[in-house]
Parts: structure tokens; C-alpha cells; sequence
């Protein structure tokens, strides 16, 4: 699945992998850290690929997870919808049902500085590292872009779903 979403991501964007190494059959550059302390949480990894991208110049960062098979297409979406969103923007994805996706984020400017800079972040989740945030614009994403594989059944409903393409960007 990773490999899935990562392979829909433009081929110049950088990619950092926050988590324990893995073997990929992309032949994409990708830089792999560990959130610190390793097993630490959701916020500590977003915050370590924040400060990862940071170090590599990044200017912009879009963060997806690993279980969404449609998360590439999702990151491309909030990405497109950040650039004219002004120079200090959050934008995260909201499902269809208008529940927010923590882990399908995109961030610029003070935003994404602040929450590099934050330390307790041990054993936190991402919804808790957002609420810190403040006030920032959410973008409704397709069912598709947002549906996570737990299960098999999982797994087989986005098959079937698969013939059927997300809104238009």
C-alpha cells in the first residue's frame, strides 16, 4: 500500500519515511527516519518527518499514511489546495462523513515551523498535535483518498470501489 501511494506522488517531490526501514521495490529516492524516541507515536513521527523536510529545504510538506492506499492522490489534492491558500497555511483532509484525517495534512510557513519546534509530542496523537494548531482550512477528499486498509474486507471493498474514479480535481 505504501508503495501504491508513494508511486502517485510526482516524481520530484521528496519523500521521507517516518518508521522502521523497509524494503521497496520503488526505485524512488526515499530518506527513512525514526520518530524519536522509536515507537514514540503519531505525533512524534509527523514531527520528525517535519523536521526531516525542513533540513532537506522543503518549503511546503504533505503527510499521508501508510494504510491508505489512495493517500498519494490525496497529498497531491491538499498540496494543490495549500498553494493558493496563503504564505502561513494548514490544510487538512476531512472524509466525507466531515471527520478530520490528522494524517492527511499538508503545511507552509508558521504552521508547519511551530509544530516542527514542538517536544511533547511523546505517545501523543496526531489529533492532539493538531488541536495545538489554531484555526486552519480543511479540505472535503473523496472516500477513495481517505479509506484505510486494516482488514482484508478492508482491502476488498477498495477493490471492488477501484472502477469508480474520485471527483475531478
Amino acid at each position: 500500500m505504501i508503495e501504491h501511494a508513494i508511486g502517485t506522488l510526482p516524481a520530484d517531490w521528496i519523500v521521507i519515511m517516518v518508521g522502521p526501514p523497509r524494503p521497496l521495490a520503488s526505485d524512488r529516492k526515499i530518506i527513512t527516519v525514526r520518530e524519536k524516541p522509536p515507537g514514540s507515536g503519531p505525533a512524534a513521527a509527523l514531527v520528525t518527518g517535519f523536521n526531516t523536510a525542513l533540513e532537506h529545504g522543503a518549503e511546503r510538506v504533505v503527510t499521508l499514511p501508510g494504510d491508505a492506499p489512495g493517500g498519494g492522490l490525496a497529498a497531491v489534492r491538499l498540496i494543490d489546495a495549500l498553494a493558493g491558500a496563503g504564505p502561513d497555511a494548514a490544510m487538512g483532509g476531512v472524509d466525507p462523513g466531515g471527520v478530520e484525517q490528522p494524517l492527511q495534512l499538508a503545511l507552509t510557513g508558521e504552521p508547519l515551523r511551530r509544530l516542527a519546534r514542538r517536544a511533547d509530542v511523546i505517545d501523543l496523537s496526531a489529533r492532539r498535535l493538531l488541536a495545538n494548531l489554531g484555526d486552519y482550512r480543511r479540505l472535503p477528499l473523496a472516500t477513495d483518498l481517505v479509506a484505510d486498509v486494516d482488514t482484508p474486507d478492508d482491502l476488498a471493498r477498495l477493490a471492488v470501489n477501484a472502477s469508480t474514479p474520485s471527483e475531478p480535481r
